[in-house]
């Protein structure tokens, strides 16, 4: 509020101004510009600190914060000035309350409306209430409807309250969220006060349809069927309905803003809904209206629904009647065929055998007992199949076995087995029987022996001896007669089976090996195969693996490059046979192992250097050892040149005087015998090496070693060694070894006659025991012609005398041993 100065006071100094209110006495408000320090003050306690002065400005001015309506009033200023008069100034303040913000009640029941008023139905009429608080002067209440005035006539006026009323009548779907706003003014200072709301509004749907096909469905098929909504305020809801029955299942989907709902029913037809209605309703569960819905009328196409029925109310007949079948079908499309089938088997018309088709009835004739058992019928059409429930024929007969086969059983000795005899009979009362056929007659097995139960009797028949193998009859009889062919038994004796035979390795992989074996016998029953497989490096079970027709097994998933100890048996009732022990082996993986170069380090390298030190020591020992071993051996060699030369063996003399010897094969045999140092050997030892005899004892070294001999004076012992070629010419000459059987030497050692070398040695403690016998002298090289050329001593008494004849008398060539049994022999 500005202090008015005269333009001649204008450029005096003010020395104090002062504000005062009508209805005060004292002033509200000070201020002394007479003191350096200018003071200004507030005098009045309802100003509070909201009043400041501007006394610098071209007129003082007093300024009033957060104004409030007591403020309103009559205020003075007075200026005093340092040299013209005192001035005074009157200033009426006039203070504007604008009106609170307006309320907006529904005029039906008198509810506060907060943004919303509704939902109103269509048709419905709206009234509003804008109520205004406070203001001075009265404001001006008006409503707004998109901006443009609708009413501004105010109903109530009071010195605090002012109101206006609106009506809208009938509401249309059109006036869904209109917004209606209520403003109240009281100057042109403020900005009016304001509030609106907007209009809510429910609707029933205006249309349902199925939009699914409106073609034929057929029956057990799946089908999804769609039903819209439209117009729904909020959104619909859709049920479906089938001869009064709500189905469940259905899923909506609300779009376009609820205004638009989608239904779907997944929908499995039946035949029984051939003719019915499927109905879709829509409605509004806010709104009490009557749903509205669409139908559907259902036309189903189905397979054939068959009923197969007796033709007569005997159904167990006797053999030779005649009976008829009748089958009954409803389908959609019609029926093109209806197929007969007994026991699972199809039947076809077939006059001769009394089986007859005619329409939908099926004619039997002499009816024999084959024919009884299941019968049913099949119809068929362009959606399928249809098949009727089986009904059972019985024909009356005598029993029969169950089967034709005669059965093998397997027993050992003092074991009970038990015999199972199942028979078919109609009706299935029956008797039983059991007999044993021996060779010569029928023995029929006592009662006790075994027991029934319906069509089935058990014999319990142990086996004493052998005569108890054999064929075993069982008989048995209805009210129609005994059976004509019994049942057969074959009692055979069992035990464990044998192992399997020729199992190799076929063929092994890095984590497969396959085994193949040939089967045994299998002791009299049937017989599985087994093979396990061993970790030979811990021992643990890697595979099992068993097999009821043939004896191949592969194992996988072993681990590669390992060894495993394969064991292979087979077992029957009885037991298991003997295990066949093989050996497998994986190959190592494809996957090669990465190479870790080891790094050397100076320790490393130390070591290295010392133990190659070691090595090239123990290499120069070696060496200076080997040295003096060929030093010594020749000297040995020297000494060894010193004994007298011996004696060659077959003196050629004695080979071409002694009419005893075996001839040579020149002249009569046709061909050269072979030389040995000059002289000829017999076609026997032909393929064969003969030593000479050596000196024993002459040598020093040898003296403690080997005891003396007096075989001669000048102190030699004679010993031969043959070895026998095996080339290929030895083995195609025809002087060959006699095969004879393994025997054993002095010794027990088992020698086989075929062995390529034969070293036989001088048992010396013999020799020397016997020396004092003289020998029995005969001619021979250097004594006596008569002697003969072997390639040992002839034996006598256990001691090796002289040689040996090659002949004896009484003996052929080839049976004469190549070697005296007396003397000691290894290979």
């Amino acid at each position: 509020m500005p202090c008015k100065i005269p333009p001649d006071h204008k450029g005096d100094t003010i020395y104090l101004i002062l504000w005062h209110k009508k209805g005060y006495n004292e002033p509200i408000y000070s201020y002394d510009g007479r003191e350096k320090v200018l003071k200004a003050r507030s005098e009045a306690t309802f100003l509070g600190g909201r009043a400041d002065i501007l006394p610098k400005a071209e007129d003082p001015v007093l300024v009033l914060t957060d104004l409030r309506e007591n403020d309103e009033g009559t205020y003075t200023c007075r200026i005093d000035y340092r040299r013209k008069a005192t001035r005074r100034a009157i200033v009426h303040l006039t203070v504007i309350v604008p009106p609170e913000t307006p309320l907006i009640f529904d005029g039906k029941n008198g509810a506060l409306a907060s943004g919303v008023v509704g939902p109103y139905l269509e048709g419905d009429e709206v009234s509003l209430v804008c109520q205004v608080i406070g203001g001075r002067p009265s404001p001006n209440v008006t409503w707004y409807l998109d901006r443009q005035v609708i009413d501004d006539e105010v109903e109530l006026t009071t010195d605090s309250e002012v109101r206006n009323l609106v009506k809208l009548s009938p509401l249309r779907r059109e006036n869904l969220n209109d917004v209606f706003q209520c403003s109240a003014s009281n100057n042109l200072v403020t900005s009016p006060a304001s509030t609106s709301v907007r209009i809510d509004m429910h609707f029933p749907p205006l249309s349902v349809d199925i939009l699914s096909s409106r073609a034929k469905l057929s029956a057990g098929k799946m089908y999804e069927l769609t039903c819209r909504s439209v117009g729904a305020r909020p959104a619909a809801e859709i049920t479906w309905w089938l001869e009064g029955t709500e189905l469940e299942g259905a899923t909506s989907v609300d779009t376009n803003g609820g205004n638009e709902t989608h239904s779907t029913l997944e929908f499995t037809p039946t035949a029984a809904n051939r003719g019915q209605e499927l109905v879709c309703r829509a409605h509004n569960p806010t709104i009490e209206a009557n749903p509205i819905e669409d139908r559907l009328q259902l036309d189903i196409l189905y397979k054939p629904m068959v009923e197969l029925k007796y033709g007569h109310p005997e159904v167990n007949l006797a053999e030779g009647q005649e009976f008829f079948f009748e089958c009954l079908v409803t389908a959609e499309p019609p029926v093109q065929k209806i197929t007969w089938f007994h026991n699972g088997l199809m039947l076809r018309t077939n006059a001769s055998a009394g089986v007859l088709e005619s329409n939908h009835t099926l004619l039997l004739k002499n009816i024999q007992r084959h024919q009884a058992g299941k019968y049913s019928c099949v119809a068929t059409n362009d959606e399928g199949e249809g098949s009727s429930k089986a009904l059972v024929l019985g024909v009356k007969y005598v029993p029969v076995c169950a089967t034709d086969e005669v059965r093998m059983v397997g027993a050992a000795r003092q074991e009970t087995v038990s015999l199972d005899c199942r028979v078919e009979a109609n009706p299935d009362l029956v008797e039983f029987a059991w007999a044993f056929n021996s060779t010569s007659e029928m023995i029929r097995l006592e009662d006790n022996l075994f027991d029934k139960r319906d069509r089935m009797s058990t014999l319990n028949y142990t086996v004493h001896d052998d005569y108890d193998y054999g064929m075993i009859l069982c008989w048995a009889s209805n009210d129609l007669g005994i059976m004509t062919n019994p049942c057969k038994i074959h009692l055979i004796p069992a035990g464990p089976p044998d192992e399997p035979l020729n199992c190799t390795v076929t063929n092994q992989t890095s984590h497969t090996v396959n085994v193949a074996c040939l089967s045994g016998y299998d002791g009299g029953l049937t017989q599985a195969f087994t093979m396990e497989v061993y970790d030979i490096e811990n021992g643990d079970l890697a595979g099992n693996v068993t097999q009821t027709d043939l004896p191949v097994f592969t194992v996988q998933d072993l681990n590669a490059g390992a060894s495993f100890r394969v064991m292979v048996y087979s077992a029957n009732a009885k037991g298991r046979s003997k295990e066949v022990a093989l050996h497998g082996f994986t190959l190592p993986s494809q996957e090669e192992p990465s190479v870790h170069i080891f790094p050397i380090t100076p320790i490393l390298g130390v070591l290295i250097g010392v133990i190659g030190a070691l090595v090239i020591v123990a290499v120069v020992v070696v060496v200076v050892m080997r040295l003096r071993g060929d030093s010594n051996a020749s000297r040995k060699m020297r000494q060894d040149t010193k004994r007298p030369t011996h004696k060659p063996l077959l003196p050629q003399k004695e080979l071409e005087d002694n009419p005893d010897l075996i001839p040579s094969r020149t002249g009569d045999m046709g061909g050269d015998t072979e030389i040995l140092g000059g002289e000829r050997i017999p076609p026997k030892l032909k393929h064969a090496n003969l030593y000479e005899t050596v000196t024993f004892g002459d040598n020093k070294d040898n003296s403690n070693d080997q005891p003396p001999t007096e075989d001669n004076g000048d102190g030699e012992v004679e010993y031969a060694e043959l070895t026998f070629n095996t080339s290929k010419a030895a083995k195609n000459s025809k002087f060959k070894m006699p095969k004879k059987k393994k025997e054993k030497n002095a010794n027990g050692a088992v020698r086989p006659h075929d062995d390529s070398t034969i070293y036989a040695t001088i048992d010396h403690a013999r020799t020397e025991a016997h020396a004092a016998v003289p020998p029995k002298k005969t001619p021979g090289v250097g004594e006596d012609p008569n002697r003969r050329a072997s390639g040992g001593n002839k034996k006598e008494n256990g001691v090796c005398n002289g040689p040996v004849p090659l002949t004896d008398e009484g003996r052929s060539l080839d049976d004469i041993p190549l070697m005296d049994t007396a003397l000691e022999s290894s290979v």
